[in-house]
């Protein structure tokens, strides 16, 4: 029985969401929890961001060379008080 030819963009897409799962397990591994704990999302995520940009530095691996890190910036509510503002939008991934 042959394989099923599978089309070369949904290959790649798959390969996509390989390396982005893997960019994102090598952050969270440079990450020490505990000091996470008391930390807003946003912050959470910047720290994460800040950690992908190293293990990216650090191209380990030949993949690594074209990808970079953009955080979504959260909507900004300068006219109301920093307390009641809120927190960045949860946005669902392109392609979903």
């Amino acid at each position: 029985m042959r394989k099923q030819q599978i089309p070369q963009s949904a290959e790649r897409w798959e390969l996509f969401v390989r390396r982005a799962h893997e960019l994102l397990e090598a952050g969270y591994q440079k990450m020490s929890s505990p000091a996470y704990n008391g930390m807003e999302e946003p912050e959470i995520t910047g720290e994460l961001a800040l950690q992908i940009e190293k293990v990216l530095r650090e191209k380990k691996s030949p993949w690594q060379r074209p990808w970079s890190v953009h955080e979504d910036e959260p909507e900004n509510q300068e006219h109301l008080p920093v307390a009641t503002r809120k927190k960045g939008k949860r946005t669902q991934a392109p392609g979903h």
